[in-house]
């Protein structure tokens, strides 16, 4: 049986794999001013990737809440729930970049419209309420940090401006969301090392 405290550092580990994985994207991403990067297996693969970095992420804000929670207050709590959900969501859009972009690049083009009914419609607002939230959650879970002082401030500062560049992200130019992507993994690798680097406590 593992302690709460193992747990927690596992939870690091996972917090720094995303974090590397997050810093990695886009110098492996084929770009979306390539018309045909949909077809290409390479855009199936770094998009799996950005599904399971999201994954861990998720494992990741539980160890950081869970070693913070007594300290973090009612700001990092609601933090922690915007920023976890909205993560949640993201994998949505992920598993639609991965595995449905590919197929109706190559039959159904005319969907990918933005003005068309599949991407003006529901899912339209759906994405952009995840993008503001993950913005917001994570905006407001590193002012929790920093306020908490539990873990690394410097972390959570890096987190400000580089979390809505990543939630926001369709409006943004893509060397604007490379160095956010960048900072948004430093700052999760080293969250997620504080985390992973404590020794475990007694139970």
């Amino acid at each position: 049986m593992y302690s709460s405290s193992n747990l927690i550092r596992l939870c690091g580990l996972a917090n720094f794999l995303a974090g590397l994985l997050t810093a990695l994207y886009w110098f492996f991403h084929p770009g979306l001013t390539d018309p045909a990067a949909p077809l290409g297996s390479r855009w199936m693969l770094v998009n799996t990737m950005f599904i399971i970095l999201l994954v861990l992420n998720l494992l990741g804000l539980v160890g950081l809440y869970g070693r913070q929670s007594e300290s973090a207050g009612t700001l990092g709590f609601l933090g922690f729930l915007i920023a976890f959900f909205s993560t949640a969501l993201f994998i949505g859009a992920g598993t639609f970049d991965a595995y449905v972009n590919p197929v109706l690049t190559a039959s159904a083009k005319e969907l990918l419209d933005p003005k068309g009914p599949l991407l003006a419609g529901p899912m339209a607002a759906l994405f952009g309420v995840t993008g503001i939230g993950f913005a917001l959650g994570f905006v407001l879970f590193a002012i929790a940090i920093i306020r908490a002082g539990v873990l690394p401030r410097w972390a959570a500062v890096l987190l400000l401006p580089s979390a809505p560049i990543l939630g926001l992200s369709p409006l943004m130019p893509i060397t604007a969301r490379m160095i956010g992507s960048v900072v948004f993994g430093i700052a999760n690798m080293w969250l997620g090392y504080a985390l992973w680097s404590e020794k475990p406590r007694a139970t």
